[in-house]
């Protein structure tokens, strides 16, 4: 993926209409090498066919790592460095096709998503009520957006491991985790919330209210 970003790069003194026909035949290559990959499953390729479409009105080269895993149970981007323009098309293709609450396990750990990029997760985690596991550490989320998101799981109640690491996830974040953790059914919780801004309230809060559900804290 990012030697195609790479490759567009190199041509800037091509015309408009050279540079579309460049690209339209970059996204021809990768719709050919997603129908052998995907082996002819047809569900599968109606997946990748749309997604292919949101990746072109976006001007954003579709991921094959994503294709990939289409019609899986997992969905693992990590260290992916996709940013938010790589993972918008991703969440556009989970909601539009009804496809996110069939993921167990969501990696998308180390991804440059940030403000924006963390903006995007909140709806669809609210979809997502099979997940199983989630590690999205590493991508320096705002106190704001960490609070939306652990808002969020109070849907995913059967979640077994949390990675929030490295992602300014402060007190007021830490109350509505613990809040959304006591409603889960889960009493082997796994969870990650180490180089964060967390001070003693967060702690206590997470301790007092969802302490019975972890079986390790980090």
């Amino acid at each position: 993926n990012a030697a195609l970003f790479e490759d567009s790069d190199i041509d800037d003194e091509l015309s408009d209409d050279e540079k579309k026909c460049d690209y339209q035949s970059s996204h021809l290559s990768i719709h050919k090498r997603d129908q052998k990959t995907l082996n002819g499953d047809s569900k599968a390729l109606k997946l990748a066919s749309f997604y292919r479409n949101v990746c072109a009105n976006n001007n954003t080269f579709p991921n094959s790592r994503f294709v990939k895993q289409l019609n899986t149970e997992s969905l693992n981007m990590g260290s992916s460095k996709i940013g938010h323009l790589g993972l918008s098309p991703i969440i556009q293709t989970l909601i539009s096709n009804s496809i996110e609450n069939t993921l167990l396990h969501v990696n998308l750990s180390n991804c440059l998503l940030k403000e924006i990029g963390g903006s995007l997760l909140p709806t669809t985690l609210t979809k997502m009520m099979r997940l199983r596991t989630l590690d999205l550490s590493n991508n320096a989320f705002n106190p704001n957006i960490c609070t939306s998101i652990v808002s969020a799981l109070a849907s995913t109640i059967y979640l077994n491991s949390l990675n929030l690491s490295k992602n300014n996830f402060d007190d007021t974040s830490a109350v509505v985790l613990a809040n959304s953790l006591s409603k889960n059914t889960n009493k082997n919780i796994t969870l990650n919330l180490s180089y964060n801004i967390l001070g003693d309230g967060g702690i206590e809060a997470l301790a007092s209210t969802c302490l019975h559900n972890l079986s390790e804290l980090n």
